[in-house]
């Protein structure tokens, strides 16, 4: 199963103007609930691992094994403080090019060698251009509140990692400056 997270697709934008992870996981819970799923493999994937994490940590009982593919880490930013001008310039971007050509000039950073797979851009594009700017723009807020290894460092469920040798936005390494390994979730914790 594969979902729209809020303000993506068809689903509804969150009612906070700048969400943080647990919204979102909240969110991902009434969905599961909807479906009937009470325990699953979650795989969370750039964006969505600051979300799988957040959702791990509140519900553990409903996580078989987290999987965490092209994480992004967060960058830490209390909510409703000011956010890095690189994450806010996202927001900005979008606002100044519209959906078309914001998607026409971010998607060739998503494609590895996009000159030599003109299809795959070509479909990254096209489903870029789609992008709601309030949801988007929830989500950015969400990034710059994330704090991925600490999430992580609550997490109690086995956890993997998926990492892209030629990934450009989400490189092997990022996790690892961010103090993220494999032993950066799944420890048990303590009894009281």
């Amino acid at each position: 199963l594969a979902w729209d997270a809020p303000g993506y697709g068809a689903s509804q934008a969150l009612a906070s103007e700048a969400p943080v992870a647990a919204e979102y996981a909240q969110a991902l819970a009434r969905w599961l609930d909807a479906l009937g799923v009470a325990r699953c493999v979650l795989v969370g994937h750039s964006l969505g691992t600051l979300v799988a994490a957040a959702f791990a940590q509140a519900h553990p009982g409903r996580v078989t094994q987290l999987i965490l593919a092209a994480s992004a880490c967060g960058y830490q930013v209390p909510a409703g403080q000011e956010m890095p001008p690189k994450v806010a310039a996202r927001i900005e971007d979008l606002a100044r090019l519209g959906p078309q050509e914001f998607a026409r000039t971010r998607a060739p950073r998503l494609v590895y060698a996009p000159e030599q797979n003109a299809d795959l851009l070509a479909r990254v594009e096209q489903a870029m251009s789609q992008v709601n700017p309030v949801g988007y723009g929830q989500a950015v807020h969400m990034l710059a509140s994330g704090d991925l290894p600490g999430t992580l460092a609550e997490v109690t469920v086995p956890c993997g990692f998926i990492l892209g040798r030629h990934d450009g936005v989400s490189p092997p390494a990022q996790p690892m400056r961010a103090g993220i390994s494999p032993t950066s979730c799944s420890r048990p914790r303590p009894s009281s």
